[in-house]
């Protein structure tokens, strides 16, 4: 019911409404797309730091070798022992050596060259 002195707006409302409601649908689906792209960048991005540390960790193994402990200034005599420990499953001897292929030799086909100084030719125990 409308008063004399009041002039009737609904139809002005009502669309003005519709014209609200549509500007928000446009407002809404770009805020929509602007969320699906972040997101999408976002695990991109996180996919590609953990292919990075991925690949950065398969280096370091292949580089270094796999294991969880170094052991310093071990003798020779007490790497049996640490062989023998039931906790380690596997050892590896690390140090500055290389080792070449003897294509003449069949039973000892290996050379291993070891940078040594005088401190360890002293303290060596495989000695003859």
């Amino acid at each position: 019911m409308t008063l004399p002195f009041e002039n009737d707006t609904n139809a002005v409302v009502k669309k003005l409404a519709k014209q609200t409601i549509k500007a928000n649908h446009r407002t809404a689906l770009s805020i929509m797309s602007a969320i699906l792209i972040a997101a999408t960048f976002l695990c991109t991005l996180c996919t590609l730091v953990q292919s990075y540390w991925n690949q950065r960790m398969q280096q370091e193994i292949f580089d270094s070798g796999n294991w969880d402990a170094q052991i310093l200034e071990v003798q020779a005599n007490q790497i049996e022992l640490i062989k023998k420990n039931e906790n380690i499953k596997g050892v590896m001897v690390k140090g500055n050596n290389q080792t070449f292929l003897l294509s003449f030799r069949e039973n000892a086909p290996y050379l291993l060259v070891q940078n040594c100084d005088a401190k360890y030719w002293e303290s060596m125990h495989e000695k003859i």
